[in-house]
This record gives C-alpha cells, structure tokens and sequence, in this order.
C-alpha cells in the first residue's frame, strides 16, 4: 500500500467578501476534485484567512504510477481552476505500512 499525501495552499483571486462566502467557494472547489477524483480532500489551515485557504489531500493505491498521474492530473486541475492560484505545492509518497 503506497499513500500520497498532497497539499496546496491557494489564493482566491475572485476575493470573497467574508468567511461565509469563502467557505461556499472552498467546499465548491473541494466537492468537484471529490468527484472529479475520488479522492480524501480537506481544508487544512488558513480558516480565518479571506484569500487563501489550504487543501490537503490523500490517495491510497498499489501502485506508484496511478498515484503519480492522480497527482499530476490534480495539480494540472487546480493550476487551470479559474478562481484559484496556487502559491504553494507539496507531495510525498509513504509506503511501508
């Protein structure tokens, strides 16, 4: 069993007015990677913050290839996302359990 665990920390470039409004955009964008990929995916820090937010998300496989693609195929998807930029990316491989 190999895990990916992967965070991004993003900027909202389409700047929510308040924290209600941020979370409405923050779970939109977590349910469509949710479906997209059938990936685990959480917002992990930054809650209080108006612009940035930061997602963390895992994936579990057999084998090292899919978990390379899936995470390409995310990042590509959050790099293309039109509401979002990417500041900061981070992915690890753990395996051994």
């Amino acid at each position: 069993m190999i895990i990916a665990a992967i965070k991004f920390k993003l900027y909202l470039t389409n700047k929510p007015s308040n924290l209600k409004e941020k979370r409405i955009i923050v779970n939109s964008l977590k349910d469509k990677v949710l479906k997209k990929f059938n990936v685990s995916i959480a917002e992990v820090d930054d809650y209080n913050s108006l612009h940035l937010t930061t997602i963390g998300i895992s994936v579990v496989s057999n084998e090292i290839d899919f978990l390379y693609k899936v995470s390409s195929k995310i990042y590509d998807f959050f790099l293309n996302y039109k509401d979002i930029s990417i500041i900061d990316y981070y992915c690890d491989y753990l395996s051994g359990f």
